[in-house]
């Protein structure tokens, strides 16, 4: 679907706690036209032209201490739901990067090589339960 869309882990309290939490977003402004949750077991989705996105210096008071609040998110364009229980094999020999972000342990969204990828713009990722893949764009 083709669009504005942000998504995050949603850690607030209440009947989506642990769940992604993809908003549609108006073009024209920062709000959101619609909202979904998705419980993570089984959730598989390959998200186009990605930003990963952080607010520094909330994610740092994170990390210091202060009690977590919404602080990053991914930006896309694009996505499409991958149905089924089990990654396709060619995905997954396209995944370059594994992407983590816990605030609590590290402020910045960050790899195995890299400790901060805020702003990395990432062609297409994808997203299998609660675990994020930067997908080659050779393949």
């Amino acid at each position: 679907m083709k669009g504005h869309y942000t998504l995050r882990y949603h850690l607030g309290r209440g009947a989506n706690y642990k769940k992604w939490q993809l908003k549609q977003m108006s073009p024209v402004g920062k709000f959101a036209v619609s909202t979904e949750y998705h419980d993570p077991e089984g959730f598989m989705m390959l998200l186009y032209n990605c930003k990963l996105r952080n607010h520094g210096t909330v994610a740092k008071k994170i990390h210091d201490g202060m009690n977590k609040t919404v602080c990053a998110w991914i930006e896309f364009e694009e996505y499409h739901t991958v149905k089924g229980t089990q990654i396709p094999r060619v995905l997954m020999e396209q995944t370059e990067k594994k992407y983590t972000y816990n605030p609590r342990k590290h402020p910045h969204w960050s790899t195995s090589d890299s400790d901060n990828e805020d702003n990395a713009v990432i062609p297409v990722m994808l997203v299998n339960k609660r675990d994020l893949y930067g997908l080659s764009a050779d393949n």
